[in-house]
């Protein structure tokens, strides 16, 4: 099994989670995180983000908000 970095952990940390990797890529991302605790609370972090996110009450903006958010965008974007 290859060693990977923890740059390559942050990139696969989504599709880990998500239980996306396959086998053998999920492998390299558990053995690494069982040695790495800068990469386990990278994780925990994730985890309790998605958790938060889960449970926060999502309100619609108003109509004219978001007319005036397409607007100012792609203002920005046909520069």
């Amino acid at each position: 099994m290859t060693e990977i970095s923890c740059d390559q952990i942050s990139q696969r940390l989504v599709d880990f989670v998500e239980g996306e990797l396959d086998p053998e890529k999920s492998a390299e991302v558990k053995a690494h995180l069982e040695k790495c605790d800068f990469c386990q609370a990278l994780l925990e972090t994730y985890l309790k983000t998605i958790f938060i996110l889960k449970r926060v009450n999502q309100v619609e903006p108003p109509p004219e908000m978001v007319i005036r958010l397409r607007k100012y965008l792609w203002s920005k974007l046909n520069l």
